[in-house]
This record gives structure tokens, C-alpha cells and sequence, in this order.
């Protein structure tokens, strides 16, 4: 849970996790509140390797900068797709199961009540299935209604916020210490269909969205897509078509001049970041030896400019610089992200040759 501190900084908190993702965020103007937040969550596959560890995948609405913040203080709603187990009543925690329950937590605030973590009951769902998940504001109320729409199984928590406004909305992935191991699995998330709806015409509604972003927080690089976005004439409901979001935990360090595999924590590749740290030149050669095509982009100035196409097999090889970043994408979305620093050294003209390969157990 992430806090909105009085109305002029943004802090992090931990709940459970050494690190929260920067995530992707709509926040309303002083004195507005959500009414209405609807988004669909895929859900990815099952860790392969490190079954044990804890994930956290969540749609939330927080105060942020809307009314009647105190007695309830920062508390977070959420319905949280959970690897592992969590401070949620009802929860099933089973080993290297998904679930899902609808959530208040609140680990700020004092007020009886709202203070720890409230939920409903919870559900199993498996990768690939599609949830609705669903908020809604009836007088001082917000029913949060989750529904598989593989199975049609749905369950729902209600709390009376006691007219708190509620004016942050975002999506975030939360990592526990075990999620940023050597050879953890932190899954690429895909979202759809995000309807939000506020009280009153605002200019900050989904205003200043980038299509792309990269962002590093610690040892994690967080590299999220967002799709078409609508607004209408009044500024109080926007749409946006589909965010996604990659993850990295382990960032590699590569020498110009060396050879080096790009093992990654799924058997899919995704999309892999190459983040360039100092301003000299630098080659490099890419192998794809994925039984797939990808594509090679450039991250420039917020756009991904397509440079090449790589069949499987294919190599490709481009001069650049270690201020550059790259992605190689392919279109599986139920991969992970590896992310890459290059260094200088002697022999900056000699390509680093990368390859893409599957893990020997996949």
C-alpha cells in the first residue's frame, strides 16, 4: 500500500514487500474522488521456478488528494491476486495456487475499524482466466466485486468509508524479498478494459499518460505499455484500452566485447531491456534462438522505434551507445523481462554477443 502524505509529497509503504512497483497511477485533483473503477485482469501463469515466494497483483483506489482523509487516515482498496499468503482474512494460500479476494488495508490509521486488513471471501482462479474487477461508490459505501469470467464465480466486499474520498487509482505488482532472488519469477501482468469514472470534470483524468515508460526502482526495472486512451467531453469517465506491465529483478552487467546468454525465469521470452549507462560507443550482436520472431526496438524520448525483425535463428547486429535503451519483444505476454547495464571497457568497438535461449528445463 502506497501513501498520499497530506496534499504535497508521495511516499512508499511497505505492507508485506521490500519493494513496490512505481506501477501505473491516475490521480484526481484536490477534492475529487472516484465513483467508479472497473479493469479486467489476466492471470499469468504459475511460477515455474521459486514456487514458494509471495506475489501480490492488485487494482487499488487510495485517498490521495481527495476529502475527508482523517479519522480513517491512508488505506488502500483491493482486490488482490495473491502467489502465496497475505494478511487477508479468508484467505486459501495453497502451494503455488492464484487467488484472489476483495481488500481493505489500512496499516496507517488508528481508527476502529479500518485499522489492519479486512476482506471478504476468497477464490481460486487459474492462469489464463480473465477477472472482472469491480468498484463501485453507493452513498458513503464501495462494494469491490471480483468475477471470474471463466468460471462465473464471483465474490464481493463492502466497507463504509464514512465519506472519505478515495481519488488515486493504480495498478500495481508488490515483490516480496523472495520475488527478487537469483532465479525468481516475477510474471509480465496484463490489464484490459479500464473504466474509471469521477465525481466531478477533472483535467488530471487519465491526463499525461505515456504509451510507454521505463522506470528502475532498486534492483527492478519496470517497463509498462499503455493502450489507446478516450476521454469524454465532461473530463469525469475516461477509458483505457489495455496497460501491461514487465518486470526485471535481476539486471545483468555485460562487458563490449564478451559473450553472453540471456537466460530468463519462464520459458517464454518477452522482452528483454537494455539499459545503457554511459555516453560512449558500443556494438552489439543479437542472437534469437527462441523458436519465435521478435522485435527489436529503440526506447527514445517515450517512443519504441522499431529497428528490426529477428526469426528464430536470425542474428542482427547495430552500433549504439551506453546511454541507449533497447527492448526485444515478442508477443507472448506471459513472460518475464531481464534487463541488461553495459559498461565501458577497452574494447568498446568489439560486439557483446547476446543470445535469446530457453532455459535447459523448459
Amino acid at each position: 500500500m502506497r501513501r498520499m502524505h497530506s496534499c504535497t509529497s508521495r511516499i512508499l509503504l511497505l505492507l508485506h514487500a521490500i519493494y513496490v512497483s512505481a506501477g501505473f497511477n491516475v490521480l484526481l485533483s484536490s477534492g475529487n474522488t472516484f465513483t467508479r473503477a472497473t479493469v479486467d485482469l489476466l492471470v499469468p501463469p504459475l511460477p515455474t521456478i521459486n514456487p514458494g515466494q509471495t506475489l501480490f497483483i492488485w487494482p487499488g483506489l487510495q485517498p490521495g488528494y481527495a476529502s475527508n482523509f482523517l479519522p480513517i487516515d491512508n488505506g488502500v482498496l483491493q482486490p488482490v491476486l495473491t502467489h502465496g499468503s497475505s494478511c487477508a482474512p479468508n484467505q486459501l494460500g495453497a502451494q503455488n495456487e492464484w487467488w484472489i479476494s476483495a481488500q481493505y488495508v489500512n496499516t496507517v490509521g488508528q481508527a476502529p475499524g479500518y485499522s489492519g486488513c479486512y476482506g471478504g471471501p476468497a477464490i481460486q482462479v487459474q492462469p489464463g482466466d480473465t477477472l472482472r474487477l469491480d468498484f463501485s461508490l453507493a452513498g458513503t459505501t464501495w462494494m469491490q466485486t471480483v468475477q471470474s469470467l471463466g468460471t462465473g464465480m464471483s465474490v464481493s466486499f463492502a466497507i463504509d468509508m464514512e465519506n472519505q474520498g478515495q481519488g488515486w487509482f493504480e495498478l500495481v505488482t508488490e515483490l516480496t524479498a523472495t520475488s527478487l532472488a537469483v532465479a525468481s519469477y516475477v510474471p509480465a501482468i496484463a490489464y484490459a478494459n479500464v473504466a474509471l469514472a469521477a465525481q466531478s470534470g477533472d483535467g488530471n483524468l487519465c491526463a499525461g499518460i505515456a504509451p510507454w515508460s521505463v522506470q528502475k526502482d532498486g534492483p527492478v526495472y519496470e517497463v509498462i505499455q499503455v493502450g489507446t486512451i478516450t476521454v469524454n467531453a465532461e473530463k469525469t469517465e475516461c477509458t483505457i484500452e489495455s496497460v501491461k506491465a514487465w518486470y526485471s529483478a535481476n539486471p545483468v552487467t555485460l562487458y563490449p566485447g564478451t559473450s553472453a546468454t540471456i537466460l530468463q525465469n519462464v520459458c517464454n521470452l518477452n522482452r528483454v531491456d537494455l539499459g545503457i549507462q554511459q555516453v560512449a560507443p558500443v556494438k552489439f550482436n543479437l542472437t534469437n534462438d527462441q523458436p519465435f520472431a521478435v522485435k527489436v526496438y529503440w526506447y527514445h524520448d517515450g517512443q519504441m522505434v522499431l529497428y528490426a525483425t529477428l526469426n528464430s535463428g536470425q542474428s542482427w547486429e547495430v552500433n549504439s551507445y551506453f546511454t541507449h535503451v533497447w527492448m526485444v519483444v515478442s508477443d507472448d505476454s506471459a513472460a518475464t523481462t531481464v534487463a541488461f547495464s553495459f559498461e565501458n571497457s577497452d574494447d568498446a568497438n568489439t560486439p557483446a554477443n547476446l543470445m535469446l535461449t530457453k532455459l535447459p528445463s523448459c
